[in-house]
């Protein structure tokens, strides 16, 4: 393949990452497809032209970004600015070093912006980028992918290419166990040189694993995929990319009016039922929102729990009542209490600027089931 060929490519395969990323502060990743086609980048292309590549697919993303509404275009901008030297510089060390030396360097660096950028702006919350570590493993099935190029041809990188989106497809925002497993395995056997006598049985068994994988988690795969391909779906494209129409929500033209940064979630069931207790003291967010996790007990919905708010949130569910929908809580006398068993109900998201955990975001029902014995909370707003 001719270098001016391999350009184009990892350009249009950067344009379709960066249009993939979520909102960071892992900036100079953005999670996902991007740090792949980044690091394959690093390992097809000379230094400067990996940058460029990246550059160009980095620009050409932005309009499918600002016009889907599907991150914040600042954190869009920001990684088309400095996801470039990233590359260039990881780019110069495997040239210096070898491959493997530049494409650990790309996966070291991205997580160590990512961990400072939000600790100094977040505080002891910075944890939550703690997904950043993310791009460690993508950086390696990249290699893998090179790798299996060089030990078996084309088809050795198709196949390793197909494991490792398959992974991503597995993990991104909820977590197919099985189906991931089966990615890495077909990416690591793809790497087995030809001469090996156990290669063929291997890949076989890596392949059967796969489906077996995909088959068993296609649940978590088919939502992660419809999360995932946001900016790329025709109806994120129009006035009513963020309606709902599902009891007992009922029909709503734009669910999130009022809530503050939109762009920052991504809808997984239009309108879900969760029941539990709440864990720790209500609070009053800055921008007005009550905030809230509740101990699932019974979810109308599957799945209901990401991979970030198991990690993150001790498997909780995290619950946002906006300052327009404060009335809910005027029956109650604008109480809540650690304890409480409640009912709630609203659109199921995942915040991609935490982790990709879940929330019921805006809530918009609410009942006090059973009064909880711990620590009350009333909000003033609503009190005589």
């Amino acid at each position: 393949m001719s270098l001016s060929l391999r350009f184009l490519l990892l350009a249009l395969f950067s344009m379709i990452g960066a249009a993939l990323q979520v909102n960071a502060p892992s900036i100079g990743g953005g999670y996902g497809i991007i740090v792949l086609a980044s690091a394959l980048s690093i390992l097809y292309l000379p230094p400067y032209l990996a940058s460029l590549a990246v550059l160009a697919g980095s620009i050409a993303s932005l309009p499918i970004v600002y016009f889907s509404g599907s991150m914040f275009l600042l954190v869009a901008l920001l990684g088309a600015l400095l996801r470039p030297p990233f590359v260039l510089l990881s780019g110069l060390i495997g040239a210096r070093l070898g491959p493997v030396a530049g494409v650990l360097a790309y996966a070291a660096l991205d997580p160590l912006i990512a961990f400072s950028t939000a600790i100094a702006y977040y505080g002891n919350d910075g944890i939550h980028v703690g997904v950043a570590v993310y791009d460690v493993i993508v950086a390696v099935l990249a290699y893998l992918a090179y790798k299996a190029h060089s030990e078996r041809g084309p088809l050795g990188l198709l196949t390793s290419l197909v494991g490792s989106l398959t992974y991503l497809a597995s993990t991104m925002f909820y977590l197919a166990p099985l189906a991931a497993v089966g990615g890495l395995a077909v990416a690591v056997t793809s790497v087995l040189p030809r001469q090996l006598a156990i290669s063929k049985p291997l890949a076989l068994a890596s392949l059967a694993l796969l489906a077996l994988g995909v088959l068993a988690g296609l649940q978590a795969v088919t939502v992660n995929l419809s999360l995932l391909l946001y900016p790329f779906k025709p109806s994120s494209y129009t006035e009513d990319r963020w309606s709902i129409d599902s009891e007992p929500c009922g029909r709503i033209a734009n669910v999130f009016e009022g809530v503050y940064d939109p762009e920052r979630l991504r809808i997984v069931h239009e309108c879900g039922v969760v029941e539990g207790v709440i864990a720790g003291p209500p609070t009053l967010a800055e921008d007005g929102d009550i905030n809230f996790d509740v101990r699932v007990e019974y979810s109308s919905v599957e799945p209901l729990q990401s991979l970030g708010s198991i990690v993150l949130r001790g498997g909780k569910v995290h619950v946002e009542i906006v300052p327009e929908d404060r009335g809910l809580l005027e029956a109650y006398g604008y109480k809540l209490c650690v304890g409480d068993r409640v009912r709630v109900w609203g659109p199921i998201v995942v915040d991609t600027d935490h982790a990709q955990w879940t929330e019921v975001h805006p809530a918009l029902g609410l009942e006090v089931l059973r009064r909880g014995g711990g620590p009350c909370i009333i909000f003033e707003f609503g009190s005589s």
